[in-house]
């Protein structure tokens, strides 16, 4: 795929974010896609497969996240060949009452209009006190 073809399925991926679509923001990954989170949170590591990215990181996090509040706000985002790289700061209300912003960087790949592998960087330790307290 050409840069603005991979910069493109990215874009779409964070628009299914931004509406608050969890489920959807699954489909934007191949079958077989790995997903790496930085740290030791619940979320962190290496997942294997479109399933086990929903299960573990997407179908959670909207768990934690009051319908309708999620927003992504994009900083950069710069595609050379497969490769896509994007800054944002995640935002939503949590079920606790508690407003979360964390600011991510990452690194996509993407093959056959589908992201075959996210690197994802993340502030864990506000994540960890925001999500599951000290």
């Amino acid at each position: 795929m050409d840069a603005q073809k991979s910069k493109q399925v990215v874009l779409d991926f964070f628009q299914s974010m931004n509406e608050g679509e969890f489920e959807k923001s699954g489909q934007f990954f191949a079958e077989d896609a790995t997903m790496w989170v930085v740290g030791s949170t619940p979320f962190s590591g290496t997942m294997y497969g479109r399933q086990e990215i929903l299960e573990k990181n997407f179908l959670p996090s909207k768990e934690f996240t009051v319908p309708g509040s999620a927003s992504v706000e994009l900083g950069d985002v710069i595609a050379e060949g497969d490769k896509v790289a994007a800054e944002w700061i995640f935002r939503r209300k949590m079920t606790s009452g508690k407003d979360y912003e964390n600011y991510f960087f990452g690194l996509f790949s993407v093959k056959n209009g589908k992201i075959q592998t996210f690197r994802e960087y993340l502030d864990t330790h506000y994540a960890q006190k925001m999500l599951w307290g000290d």
